[in-house]
């Protein structure tokens, strides 16, 4: 979901102690650009954004460009704060009628961050296939399905060529990164934030956020991610998703202690299922009553979510119901409809996991086989080679 938002986040408003020492490996670098603005005052004046557009917005109702860029400041508080009833709000932004070109556009934009790719896929061809915003939009399709990357790669190199900013940069790293070239991937990443000129926290909080995901998550290089987390932090308290990340690998190279507590200091900050589920899992032994109330939080949320928005939610639910939430038959049925309809290497590994869990060996193998020739993602490279033994 959040590449697909890199050109909403780079259209945003426009510190303190290094990260904690640890037996980390150190990425180049970790900590890019100038003092920003204060994190209180950014998080301050990105409400204050939204307050005065939808303000301007019942004023001037006509006007395209205040919807659209209502719905992008409400988008970019989600991805940050994980308050995600700004998606309901969002979607109504951008549904008048009739229709209008530029908002179906944008609509369709945040469709596929709702992971609704079909249906955005729809609105482009209807609205304007062939321009540069539709081709854009139909290029970040391409690349949150893993499709097309060669194409997608060469599009976004050229304009990155063409006009050297922050937004065409992270494009391209991204693209670049999807191919399974993570070091020229995180060149560009940090060539973006030495190009960028404003002073918010939020572009070089997400760009940290996205070099740390992508040496994790794909990479398969952990260690190499907890100073990126940490400096997203640093420049952004109160980032969720991050927050939630770093407290993952915390926890897993032995500091519970302090991914307990950032875990508890975003609870009540959030609309965001994971930080309950997650510290379940710590507290499970020390404190089972407190773990089970978290438990069932979390799948409250998760219920909330997956009924209003389900495609954007079946792989974190699924991971979820994997273990904390303890139904695995519904994992796998949540992850083989996530895979279903975003048939990446991300979401095989998912499905592969709600597999195991669910001691489907049927489903399992179906997924060991029927994996790509090519396979960028080391987590799923690892899995496979785990499981294909048991699947000849």
């Amino acid at each position: 979901m959040l590449q697909s938002l890199a050109a909403g986040i780079a259209c945003l408003l426009a510190l303190a102690e290094p990260p904690t020492a640890g037996p980390y490996a150190e990425p180049k670098p970790v900590r890019l650009g100038p003092r920003t603005t204060a994190p209180e005052t950014a998080w301050k004046g990105l409400d204050a954004q939204i307050d005065g557009l939808r303000d301007a917005m019942r004023h001037a109702p006509a006007q395209a460009e205040f919807r659209i860029q209502l719905a992008e400041s409400l988008v970019a508080r989600t991805v940050f704060a994980g308050s995600y009833a700004d998606f309901d709000e969002a979607m109504g932004v951008l549904d008048p009628k009739p229709a209008v070109h530029d908002l179906e556009l944008a609509r369709a934009s945040l469709l596929s961050s709702l992971h609704r790719f079909g249906d955005a896929g729809k609105l482009v061809r209807q609205h304007g296939k062939g321009s540069p915003r539709a081709e854009e939009l139909l290029s970040n399709l391409d690349l949150a399905n893993e499709r097309n990357l060669p194409a997608v790669v060469e599009r976004r190199r050229k304009a990155a060529e063409k006009t050297r900013t922050y937004a065409s940069l992270v494009s391209l790293a991204a693209a670049v990164g999807a191919t399974g070239d993570f070091e020229g991937a995180d060149d560009l990443y940090v060539e973006a934030l030495r190009v960028h000129r404003d002073v918010s926290p939020f572009p070089y909080a997400w760009v940290a956020f996205q070099r740390g995901v992508m040496w994790a998550e794909v990479a398969g290089d952990a260690r190499r991610a907890v100073p990126l987390y940490r400096e997203a932090l640093r420049r952004l308290p109160g980032y969720v998703v991050a927050t939630v990340h770093l407290a993952e690998l915390e926890a897993e190279f032995g500091e519970r202690t302090a991914a307990i507590g950032r875990l508890q200091d975003v609870l009540t900050k959030t609309q965001d299922p994971e930080p309950y589920g997650l510290l379940s899992e710590l507290l499970a032994e020390s404190e089972p009553k407190r773990a089970a109330e978290l438990v069932a939080e979390a799948k409250r949320r998760y219920e909330v979510l997956l009924e209003r928005h389900g495609p954007a939610f079946w792989d974190h639910a699924a991971e979820f119901f994997s273990g904390p939430g303890g139904d695995p038959r519904r994992a796998l049925d949540l992850a083989t409809r996530n895979l279903k309809n975003r048939p990446t290497q991300r979401a095989r590994l998912v499905a592969i996991g709600a597999a195991h869990a669910a001691k489907d060996r049927a489903a399992l193998c179906k997924l060991v086989r029927k994996a790509p020739a090519v396979v960028t993602s080391r987590p799923l490279a690892d899995a496979l080679a785990e499981h294909r033994p048991t699947c000849k």
